[in-house]
């Protein structure tokens, strides 16, 4: 398996197949790295072998015998000497590796040495001289699944050695993260929607499950087993199985929202559902019942219209509760249409799920809770996600502000201090965690940050606890702009 190391070594001691000398276009040795090389192979029949070949241009590389060293070979790369950054120095760094890995392959050399090229007299950052360095060694690993090679990088000052280890951690987590995305967009794509929107609809609509058995029958007690609505068990198979799910369960997936999961964690989740209900009947019941499976499925939709418009992806299946949608009138208006068929003229739609996690999660929560509990309100849903409303002023003068947790991390938290924020968002998570605080507050269902609007124009957090939501039905709402005294200053005026 290949692999890239950083060490503390002398790089004529790297027991490698091969070496890599940083050199010159003429080839010449010289001092430093270049000058230890060439003492080492033996000065004379070294610099022989590279007068034979006479030239090599910056950024490439040229292979010789490594004569009286452990390794096979010595690659001489030329790396470019820095200036400003601006006359391709990157690309020509990136190249001699490039370059040095090439030959490596192509003379059956498993394993190589490199010094840090360029970092030395010729001057190249040592903090890009590492970027540039570990990228084109994961590229060629990348970019050669069939070919195993040990890359080192051998390296005497501590600092310079930190300075790698650090960059190759970070290219590590950073390659790790792209290798996720790519599994994810190879699920989403494989993802039948119209399947999953026929599960989505399926759980929705399943109710509570049935159990039959149960009983004697010639003296012998039979277990009750569950009877599931047909497409309830067909849903958790929407994806491929998750081989190790019991291991990327326990170490990725317990304890998070649905709502905040990715592809793989909720191909992980189904499949830890369908096994356990293979070894105990029933065990699907509990996620079918409190709503988590339907919570899944209607994650994974958004993910799959996200990888959608991403890519530019047709998505007439999309799966639309029935209890709204979004669809252009006759005037080419942006309407929402109820589920009775009421259509009500929305301002502008918002890209609802380039959010926060906690915009995420109150959208999520906000469907389902409209969905179960029959809650309508055409103020919620209408206006639009990023809209603001104002209530009041109160008998002491108070006006109240509550808008969505995507405007207030686009306009209105940049209003209040750190601590502020902060109590804002202790808040919405404290509303989306009280089903009866949601029940009271209804008609803010997606507007859940709330502060007092002061008629010098501060604010200030609130929390809807202590606060009595019959205020929304006592005053006129306002559209109002935040941080604007005069798109406001009217409101305290109101009789």
């Amino acid at each position: 398996m290949s692999k890239i190391r950083i060490e503390r070594v002398s790089i004529t001691d790297a027991g490698t197949d091969c070496i890599v000398n940083a050199a010159n276009e003429q080839l010449m040795g010289g001092s430093g790295v270049c000058g230890a090389i060439f003492k080492a192979a033996g000065w004379n029949q070294l610099q022989n072998a590279c007068n034979a070949i006479g030239h090599c241009d910056t950024g490439s590389a040229v292979i010789t015998p490594a004569f009286n060293l452990k390794a096979k070979y010595i690659i001489h790369a030329v790396g470019p000497v820095w200036h400003d950054g601006k006359q391709k120095e990157p690309q020509k760094l990136y190249g001699c590796y490039k370059a040095s890995l090439n030959l490596a392959k192509e003379n059956g050399c498993h394993s190589i040495a490199f010094p840090l090229i360029s970092a030395g007299i010729f001057g190249y950052p040592k903090d890009k001289a590492w970027r540039k360095a570990i990228q084109a060694c994961n590229d060629f690993i990348q970019k050669n699944p069939d070919y195993d090679i040990d890359i080192l990088f051998a390296v005497l000052d501590g600092k310079i050695l930190q300075l790698g280890l650090d960059e190759l951690e970070r290219q590590s987590k950073e390659n790790k993260q792209n290798e996720q995305s790519s599994e994810a967009d190879l699920l989403l794509e494989k993802l039948d929607g119209q399947k999953l929107r026929n599960g989505i609809e399926a759980v929705r609509t399943a109710g509570k499950v049935k159990w039959h058995g149960g009983v004697k029958k010639d003296g012998v007690r039979q277990m009750p087993f569950p009877d599931y609505p047909d497409g309830v068990w067909e849903s958790l198979f929407v994806m491929d199985m998750d081989k190790n799910y019991s291991e990327n369960y326990e170490n990725s997936c317990n304890g998070v929202l649905p709502s905040e999961m990715n592809v793989q964690q909720i191909r992980t989740v189904l499949t830890y559902i369908s096994r356990g209900e293979h070894f105990c009947d029933g065990f699907l019941g509990g996620y079918l019942e409190d709503k988590t499976l339907l919570k899944l499925l209607l994650r994974l939709d958004d993910l799959l219209i996200l990888y959608c418009n991403k890519n530019n992806i047709p998505a007439e299946w999309r799966y639309q509760m029935p209890v709204f949608w979004y669809e252009m009138d006759e005037n080419n208006i942006p309407v929402l249409v109820k589920g009775n068929g009421e259509k009500i003229t929305i301002s502008e739609k918002s890209d609802m799920f380039d959010m926060t996690v906690q915009s995420q999660q109150g959208w999520q929560r906000s469907r389902l809770y409209m969905e179960y509990d029959n809650v309508w309100d055409a103020t919620a849903f209408g206006a639009t996600m990023s809209a603001t409303l104002a209530f009041g002023p109160d008998k002491e003068g108070r006006c109240y502000t509550f808008t969505s947790c995507e405007e207030a991390d686009r306009r209105m938290y940049k209003n209040l201090t750190n601590d502020q924020v902060s109590i804002c968002r202790k808040n919405v998570d404290a509303f989306y965690d009280d089903r009866n605080l949601q029940v009271m507050w209804k008609k803010v269902i997606l507007h859940p940050v709330c502060l007092i609007l002061r008629k010098d124009g501060s604010l200030e957090p609130t929390d809807l606890k202590q606060l009595n939501p019959e205020i929304l039905d006592q005053f006129q709402q306002h559209p109002i702009r935040i941080g604007d005294p005069e798109s406001y200053e009217w409101i305290f005026n109101q009789e």
